[in-house]
């Protein structure tokens, strides 16, 4: 064994298969980690380096989606810092960029086989393997869809249902991996059009590029024709009019340079759109030969994970959104025959995961998401957040009154987080 301990995963990949979910044990659903000292919740930096004197040094093999430095990537590159800081720099990472070493949707293959230790994995592509998994990200639409409550309340909501659902980290580590965030997501989605396109009547017809089954009903319950298509080919499809509109995210459209050629975004505060989640995991046989501070300090850091990402996907949307008008374009809700429609949509969606026979239980799955994101509308409101800022007015909202999610991040942490980490 190297205590460069990447190599754990590809030696003893298959016992991972065989093993337990390490985070399921005892009074705290962390489990017993994996041995030696560990700390509380909350423990300052100098106590992590302290529990870390006598660790040999730990060489994580990861990779980030982006070039190094960009704003996507930030918010791994800050779960990085945060790690080293904490280890007292015994926690390392060799970092490959732009994805150089698994595609998106390939990254749980590479941590089964050695190629990386740690990733963001999008299990909802891969539903038969990740029914669980998939079912969470098929409910993305459920919850109050203000944009200044949206993204909180999807994170903390998803995150709670994702413990409080064991089928959701277990077929995971019957995979090899173990769950260290099982949810994260980007900005709310809307439609993208070079005309705006806001009623049932103007989007039924049209050809709609969007990925993902819920996001395929929802269009097809507008009238709408939802089309695959790479979204690096996305721009010209748009430009030459060979697709009407794309369903994504002010991300998306920022970072595809689409408002040029389409700057007309319906988007609203009543009915949301489903989203395309993610998740953080690690190599479980890796996971399970690590000291325990050290799950401690690479479940810790996922804290920091979600504040960045959530700060920084908004400020795309915040962005995105000024720079629609500025375009020449608008911002558009709605309307109701197309609010109907879509509700219709999302209770299919909910009886679809309900019913799935490949959920040890779908309905109690729905009622955990459902449950969970009526319990944290009042709360995020309480910190600040109002849910009255119409997506229209956000830009306006965000400049006055700043962004500052630390109480959030910490309250989440506290009521929702502190199940799966390790004790």
């Amino acid at each position: 064994m190297r205590n460069k301990l990447s190599s754990v995963g590809a030696v003893v990949a298959t016992l991972a298969l065989a093993g337990g979910l390490t985070a399921c044990a005892e009074e705290s659903a962390g489990g017993s980690g994996g041995g030696g000292a560990g700390v509380g919740y909350g423990a300052s930096v100098e106590e992590f380096k302290e529990a870390f004197a006598d660790v040999s040094p730990i060489e994580i093999n990861t990779q980030t989606p982006a070039a190094k430095g960009s704003p996507v990537g930030q918010v791994y590159e800050d779960y990085f810092a945060y790690v080293e800081e904490y280890s007292d720099g015994k926690i390392s990472f060799n970092v490959s960029y732009a994805n150089a070493i698994a595609g998106a949707t390939e990254v749980d293959d590479a941590i089964r086989d050695g190629r990386l230790d740690l990733g963001n994995i999008l299990p909802v592509y891969e539903p038969d393997q990740y029914p669980a998994n998939a079912a969470l990200a098929d409910t993305s639409f459920v919850g109050n869809q203000a944009p200044a409550v949206a993204p909180l309340e999807v994170h903390a909501a998803h995150n709670a249902a994702a413990w409080q659902t064991p089928q959701v980290a277990e077929e995971l580590a019957e995979s090899g991996m173990q769950v260290l965030l099982p949810w994260y997501s980007g900005d709310s989605n809307g439609i993208l059009c070079p005309t705006p396109r806001a009623s049932k009547d103007e989007l039924s017809g049209v050809q709609v590029v969007a990925a993902g089954k819920v996001n395929a009903l929802e269009l097809q319950a507008l009238g709408a024709t939802p089309v695959s298509l790479d979204y690096t080919e996305l721009f010209e499809s748009l430009q030459r009019g060979a697709v009407d509109c794309s369903l994504n995210s002010m991300r998306v459209t920022q970072l595809s340079g689409l408002l040029p050629v389409a700057s007309n975004f319906t988007i609203d505060e009543q009915v949301g759109l489903a989203k395309t989640p993610g998740a953080l995991a690690i190599n479980k046989a890796l996971w399970d030969s690590l000291p325990l501070v050290a799950q401690q300090v690479l479940f810790d850091a996922t804290k920091v994970m979600l504040q960045t990402n959530i700060e920084g996907s908004t400020q795309f949307q915040v962005d995105g959104l000024a720079a629609a008008v500025e375009e020449g374009g608008s911002v558009n809700s709605f309307d109701q025959a197309a609010r109907d429609a879509l509700a219709a949509a999302h209770e299919e969606a909910l009886e679809d995961v309900a019913a799935n026979d490949k959920l040890d239980d779908g309905q109690a799955l729905v009622d955990a998401v459902v449950s969970n994101s009526e319990k944290w509308t009042p709360l995020i409101e309480e910190l600040g957040f109002p849910a009255d800022v119409p997506f229209a007015e956000f830009a306006a909202w965000h400049a006055e009154n700043g962004y500052d999610l630390t109480e959030y991040a910490d309250k989440v942490f506290t009521e929702v987080m502190l199940t799966g980490r390790p004790s």
